[in-house]
């Protein structure tokens, strides 16, 4: 084989090219498309989790709102507390947050329920998940917040001021934030802070997502048929004055990232599920575009590879051995290409990261790639 590539070189080193890029392409749209398939995929009982989504129409159009208010939770937990196993809010906001000499308003910022890391699945470095957001003046900061405001020191302990009016302790870091996760955040403290404010107590004054986990799907089919007699028993004599209905839904935690149209979604990161399908598509284009281009140079060098098989034959050599040889060279030469088409993926991913805003993930952290780079071989 080796020898007949070196004699052969020019058509080598362009079969190489093509397949090599072809590959990197390949591989470079497998990134991006794993990674926007596994955005909430990395929660504990990620299948079980659903956010609690209002249902409004405007000019006869409906649309989803994805945040509801305060008192949504409790209610959902009291009336349904033997369908609903569990139930969470987080409200993002921007505030003012200061330590010693350094202020800074931060806009990625969460008041969360005391459950919210048992609830979820977020990764913490320190802290008691069942804990750590325990007390009303408890905060967690992600690594690189805390290492913004603290620098090397360790930030647990140590006291952080919020909006100039609540003087919180940090109980917990997280290891940063996974960046395939639909809630965008920094920082959360504890919902404590605002739970009994009589605005937040307010069924209009929506401003929370909520959360729920459901453990079957019969209950989340009782859930959805009996929210219209939720939405009367709370909601019954507004819906008469103002002539219109608002209807409820569960939303599943691992569709939130590809519905963007759901409005009033603040802080929560949004996909195109087409987008995917097109880069899909193209993928498959560029792998058939290669393997066409290796066809059509080795269908070129037909007429001296026929030479070949007659020497061959002549001396000895099976039908059976000939194919053998012809394939190891095609194997070798992918497997060849394969290599050098990770090391161009690597090296690209940073820069289209870098140029066009980008967030695709390196190549050897796409899901299953184990799988994936021997299809592609094949």
């Amino acid at each position: 084989i080796a020898r007949y590539l070196v004699r052969t070189r020019f058509f080598t080193t362009l079969n190489l090219l093509g397949l090599s890029i072809g590959l990197a392409c390949c591989l470079i749209i497998y990134s991006f498309v794993s990674n926007e398939l596994s955005y909430d995929r990395f929660h504990r009982n990620g299948n079980h989790i659903y956010r609690v989504i209002r249902q409004s129409e405007m000019s006869n159009m409906p649309y989803n709102i994805g945040i509801t208010s305060g008192p949504f939770a409790e209610a959902l937990q009291l009336d349904y507390g033997d369908r609903i196993q569990q139930v969470t809010r987080a409200m993002v906001f921007d505030g003012l947050v200061q330590h010693q000499d350094k202020l800074f308003i931060e806009e990625r910022l969460l008041l969360a329920d005391k459950n919210f890391f048992s609830f979820f699945s977020y990764p913490l470095a320190y802290g008691d998940p069942a804990s750590v957001l325990s007390s009303p003046g408890s905060i967690v900061l992600t690594r690189a917040l805390a290492t913004k405001y603290f620098g090397d020191e360790d930030p647990v302990g140590k006291n952080i001021r919020l909006e100039n009016e609540y003087d919180l302790q940090v109980t917990g870091v997280m290891d940063n934030l996974p960046g395939n996760t639909h809630l965008q955040f920094d920082a959360i403290a504890s919902l404590a802070l605002v739970e009994n404010e009589a605005w937040y107590k307010e069924w209009w004054n929506n401003s929370t997502n909520t959360y729920v986990q459901v453990d079957s799907e019969d209950n989340v089919n009782y859930l959805r048929a009996s929210f219209p007699k939720f939405m009367d028993k709370y909601f019954g004599k507004d819906f008469e004055r103002v002539g219109n209905r608002i209807a409820l839904d569960l939303e599943p935690l691992q569709e939130i990232y590809f519905n963007y149209d759901t409005r009033y979604d603040r802080n929560i990161a949004h996909g195109d599920k087409r987008y995917v399908t097109i880069f899909v598509s193209i993928g498959v284009m560029l792998l058939l575009l290669a393997a066409m281009n290796y066809i059509n140079l080795a269908t070129a060098q037909a007429s001296q590879r026929s030479k070949e098989v007659g020497i061959r034959k002549t001396l000895g050599s099976t039908k059976k051995g000939i194919t053998l040889q012809f394939l190891s060279e095609a194997f070798f030469l992918c497997m060849v290409s394969l290599f050098i088409g990770v090391a161009i993926a690597q090296l690209a991913i940073p820069v289209l990261n870098i140029h066009f805003g980008l967030s695709i993930p390196d190549v050897f952290q796409a899901g299953k790639l184990i799988y994936f780079l021997p299809v592609l071989l094949i």
